[in-house]
């Protein structure tokens, strides 16, 4: 289980747009600020809560960075994206279309590149073949 509120999980949070993350980090903060209060004057009775509304701040710091970065994206973001899923994914498809056209070709000129480089290699083989026959008859000539 959880340290914190059940309120302030991560889907919950997800859930509220970045004004709401916003004051809900200032009340925490308060209420952090209000229960180290108390520990100080020796009010406090439930010593776990303080380490509770820590890691509440600190998942909701952890919501608004990562929005910022857009690492997570906000409840808005999620609206609008499926409403230009639509033209997304026909782009997409006339992307990989595009994509798989072009591989084919590359594909046919490879081919044609690594025949053209094997049919050369057999040629040289050949004519170092030839040449050491040449080699061979000279030396030969010579002995005699």
């Amino acid at each position: 289980m959880t340290i914190g509120s059940p309120q302030f999980s991560i889907q919950s949070l997800d859930a509220l747009d970045s004004q709401n993350l916003q004051a809900e980090l200032k009340n925490c903060k308060e209420e952090l600020f209000n229960l180290r209060f108390q520990k100080a004057t020796g009010q406090l009775e439930t010593h776990g809560r303080i380490k509770a509304v820590r890691r509440d701040i600190a998942r909701i710091k952890t919501v608004l960075t990562e929005r910022r970065l857009k690492i997570r994206t906000s409840p808005q973001a999620v609206v609008k994206k499926d409403e230009t899923k639509d033209k997304k994914d026909s782009a997409k498809k006339a992307a990989t279309e595009k994509t798989t056209d072009k591989k084919a070709t590359d594909k046919k000129i490879i081919d044609k590149k690594t025949t053209d480089k094997k049919s050369a290699v057999k040629k040289d083989s050949a004519k170092k073949v030839e040449a050491k026959k040449v080699v061979k008859k000279k030396d030969a000539a010579k002995k005699e």
